[in-house]
């Protein structure tokens, strides 16, 4: 049984795949931030508690990841795998 709408689940299956795949930084970040993956979720979930640090492919990356992680609590596992 899925928590969240269609378009949200794999928004977050997508966000996890890409972030735990062996590529480069860039291809993730290219990936996670576009309209199908972070424009869906900052749209869905509430992002006062994001924090952006602006810097490098990797951070931004991360940093979106742990802010998911913060959000989804003990479900996390249901998309990171």
């Amino acid at each position: 049984m899925n928590l969240f709408s269609e378009e949200i689940e794999n928004a977050l299956c997508k966000a996890f795949l890409y972030y735990n795949a062996n590529l480069p930084w860039k291809t993730k970040y290219e990936v996670i931030f576009s309209n199908e993956v972070s424009d869906v979720l900052f749209e869905f979930f509430n992002t006062s508690s994001y924090y952006d640090p602006d810097s490098s492919y990797e951070e931004d990356v991360i940093a979106f990841i742990k802010w998911l992680r913060e959000i989804l609590g003990d479900e996390v596992s249901r998309y990171d795998k």
